[in-house]
């Protein structure tokens, strides 16, 4: 482990401390391996440290400088850098096309990085093809996945990647970022109440008003759906059913972020109600990503709470 005092790297996320650390540990000290993981919570910047990290291994000056060309460019014209990030399926024609990219030599950087943001979407086919080239990567190629489900990878794929883990952002991060921002007061409270340990969600949500709106929409049929009998419950899953399985699939992820957060908050005697929504939840979400029949998934998921 080299000594932080001689580190200088301008990172632009904000805490992660100590994944920064470990970064910066690799990068110096020559010990990068090919292929990254980052798992943790939605919503906290993994993705948005993928990219600093991205950058860093190109910077011209070893240290997220912001002047040279790998700092400053936009993704859309940074050539070495690849980034697939998306909530639906990741299909093997992606795969593939990223792997053209990859075959090609970089333009102005030292290396090549791709990124697979929600790398959770593999499908079967498109895990298989990537786990061949994560097998014999080629020497200036980077792979950095991130997942707040690395239970629905592959365990081919998880064996084969450096795990870093990611934890929730603190309320007092968020508080102090969004401080920095020019939003109201009110604006700043509300979000604050949905997203108190994620900063990328209290970063989406300060700035549009609509999606903001959504979740408290979201945040208050969660309160409805924990207060009603099981036959109230299963009247409300009748009527989603109607909706496209990806469409109840982003619903169930808003709950399932919304209920973390509300875990970290919930008194101890009040705890396991929560747990078993979150693992309901889960489950269900496994379920749709299996295709399973979409009614017989949601009937399941209101008897399991």
């Amino acid at each position: 482990m080299i000594e932080k005092s001689k580190i200088n790297v301008n990172w632009k996320v904000i805490g992660h401390a100590q994944q920064k650390l470990y970064l910066e540990s690799a990068f110096f000290g020559n010990r990068l391996t090919h292929s990254y993981l980052f798992s943790g919570p939605p919503h906290v910047g993994k993705t948005a440290l993928a990219l600093d990290f991205a950058r860093l291994l190109n910077c011209e000056n070893g240290n997220l400088c912001g002047k040279c060309l790998a700092c400053v460019n936009p993704v859309e014209i940074f050539s070495e850098l690849i980034v697939i990030d998306k909530d639906t399926e990741i299909k093997i024609d992606e795969i593939r096309s990223l792997k053209r990219d990859l075959a090609l030599k970089p333009l102005s950087g030292q290396k090549k990085v791709a990124i697979i943001a929600n790398a959770e979407n593999l499908n079967r086919e498109s895990a298989n093809s990537l786990l061949k080239f994560l097998e014999e990567p080629q020497k200036d190629n980077f792979f950095i996945l991130t997942t707040a489900a690395v239970g629905f990878l592959p365990q081919t794929i998880v064996s084969r990647v450096q795990k870093i883990n990611f934890s929730p952002n603190s309320k007092q991060e968020t508080e102090k970022h969004l401080n920095s921002l020019d939003i109201s007061k009110a604006i700043t409270k509300q979000v604050l109440e949905l997203a108190p340990n994620k900063i990328g969600l209290a970063n989406i949500l300060s700035k549009n008003i609509e999606e903001l709106e959504r979740w408290r929409q979201q945040d208050m049929e969660l309160d409805d759906l924990f207060s009603q009998s099981v036959f109230e419950r299963m009247q409300y899953t009748s009527q989603i059913s109607k909706l496209e399985t990806q469409q109840i699939v982003n619903i169930f992820k808003t709950w399932l972020i919304l209920s973390e957060s509300r875990l970290r908050q919930t008194k101890q005697k009040d705890m396991k109600a929560q747990t078993d929504f979150i693992k309901a939840l889960n489950t269900a979400l496994m379920h749709f990503k299996s295709n399973l029949n979409k009614r017989l998934v949601l009937d399941n998921f209101v008897l399991s709470f």
